[in-house]
């Protein structure tokens, strides 16, 4: 396995704290949608769409997907409905995504490493992040150790220990488009607060890129399911 470097460590960090200019950028698309120019007009559509799935009870369909002219991932938590998100900006291989009701998540490689607005928050993540690399998830047969940040609790630093396997290859369905993968089984346990948890990825074989992924970021939050509708620009 490609160990991470103190500095792609120190790098999620910065980019935890970084994630939070999410929501205030959405607010701006929303703002920009009083103004009455072509490109503003586009601007005015993009958040009616990603506005009217926030509260929408269905699955994003491949429509929906397609008439967003930018990245976009469907998210849900628990058993809720999906909701769609809007890539808001690419910011040191994070990327933040965001509806105009305040909630954004942030991921690198496919990991959830910063949420904002929803009931219960990741506020900080540490752990092995690969620079450059499609895939931020280690290796199969790896033990490592990841650390997260809830500041509503104050709690700091909660420090989870964790193993992954593969699962195998797996054929997944998104807005109606098969896509072949590799299953990856990731387990934690962070015995200081009695948080166990188990993290599931669908990446592709070859490149490691994330298409679904199952997380749990905060012992009072149900997991986060996320499917990339439109993957962001290479």
């Amino acid at each position: 396995m490609q160990r991470s470097s103190d500095t792609s460590i120190a790098s999620a960090t910065r980019k935890a704290g970084a994630f939070r200019h999410a929501a205030a950028l959405a607010a701006a698309v929303l703002w920009l949608a009083g103004c009455s120019s072509d490109q503003d007009r586009t601007l005015a559509n993009l958040a009616t769409l990603i506005r009217s799935r926030w509260s929408a009870p269905e699955k994003v369909t491949r429509e929906q997907a397609a008439a967003t002219p930018v990245a976009t991932i469907g998210m849900r938590v628990g058993d809720g409905p999906e909701q769609m998100l809007g890539l808001v900006m690419t910011l040191h291989d994070t990327d933040e995504w965001g509806a105009t009701n305040g909630v954004s998540v942030a991921t690198t490689g496919g990991r959830i490493v910063g949420t904002t607005g929803l009931a219960m928050n990741l506020t900080g993540f540490r752990g092995p992040l690969r620079q450059n690399d499609a895939s931020s998830i280690p290796r199969d047969g790896d033990a490592y150790a990841l650390e997260y940040d809830f500041a509503n609790e104050n709690r700091y630093g909660v420090r989870a220990h964790c193993t992954i396997g593969d699962l195998g290859p797996a054929e997944i369905t998104i807005i109606g488009s098969q896509i072949s993968t590799e299953k990856i089984s990731e387990r934690c346990s962070a015995p200081e607060i009695g948080w166990s948890f188990e993290n599931l990825y669908w990446r592709d074989p070859q490149s490691g890129f994330v298409w679904r992924t199952r997380q749990t970021v905060h012992p009072g939050l149900d997991p986060i399911t996320i499917e990339v509708l439109r993957p962001p620009p290479q």
